[in-house]
């Protein structure tokens, strides 16, 4: 029996239960007892198996990383596979009135499709009018508190930046939420995480009590300076105010209130997602 051997996986990435095509040859007429690996895990839903190509599903448990194709005890070559994360824990999320949104910032550098966001870290690319992200200060470690900061470019763009069943929330979407809480002068107290322990004191009137635990991620100005950790958190909507600015909502440690204002379409700011 030859050797199986992989010529492409198509595409290169995807989400767990994705349908794949592996394509090569000597994989045999039908699949029998061969299976295919990713890393360690091993597909249970095949679709299609001929001798050139296999379309299968990727498994529970993947991860990013070598797939194989082993047929009568024999392996074929690896090729890179990459998960792209889409599992959301019900912890993350909170139901405010009909709406259900995910309650940590975005941290993600791919689209749905696995193309890849470009980071931003330098005053040259800084004021860009297509899609970026960067960390503030361009440091991972406020990443891992307050996410990354997105452009409007990425909050719009056609590959979609949230993961299936999700959504950057329009402003109609963000202004039923505050409604919800009671209006423009006391939501924001309801959704800022109590204490200091990320925001900046005095955090006038946070209580938390909607379970939001909004945060202040501050934000990355068209004038390439970042202002405004701690101080303030700033969420898109996907709604645009004019061809160079989109509409967000913002919220400050200084007291209870929602702020809506628009801002240069280059600029970066946090975003929340919404499900669909």
């Amino acid at each position: 029996m030859k050797t199986p051997s992989i010529t492409a996986i198509v595409p290169d990435s995807g989400r767990i239960g994705d349908t794949i095509t592996i394509t090569g040859t000597n994989f045999g007429s039908d699949r029998g007892t061969s299976v295919i690996y990713f890393n360690a895990v091993q597909a249970v839903n095949y679709i299609n198996w001929n001798d050139k190509s296999i379309n299968v599903q990727v498994p529970v448990g993947a991860t990013t990383g070598m797939v194989s194709v082993v047929v009568n005890n024999q392996k074929s070559n690896d090729v890179n596979f990459r998960i792209i994360t889409q599992y959301i824990p019900k912890s993350d999320t909170i139901i405010i009135g009909s709406q259900v949104w995910l309650v940590r910032p975005l941290d993600v550098d791919h689209y749905q499709n696995g193309d890849s966001i470009p980071e931003i870290r330098d005053t040259a690319g800084a004021n860009t009018k297509s899609a970026a992200w960067c960390y503030y200060n361009n440091d991972s470690a406020n990443g891992k508190i307050y996410g990354k900061l997105y452009n409007w470019y990425a909050v719009t763009d056609h590959r979609g930046l949230a993961p299936k069943g999700w959504h950057i929330p329009t402003y109609s979407e963000w202004n039923l939420l505050v409604k919800n809480l009671g209006g423009d002068s006391v939501a924001g107290g309801k959704m800022k995480e109590a204490g200091t322990a990320h925001w900046n004191i005095p955090n006038t009137g946070a209580t938390n009590s909607s379970g939001f635990t909004a945060l202040p991620g501050g934000y990355h100005s068209f004038d390439l300076n970042f202002y405004d950790i701690k101080n303030y958190g700033m969420w898109w909507t996907s709604t645009e105010y004019l061809p160079s600015g989109g509409w967000y909502i913002s919220m400050s440690f200084q007291n209870p209130y929602i702020m809506y204002n628009h801002i240069d379409k280059s600029s970066g700011l946090s975003i929340i997602l919404i499900r669909d």
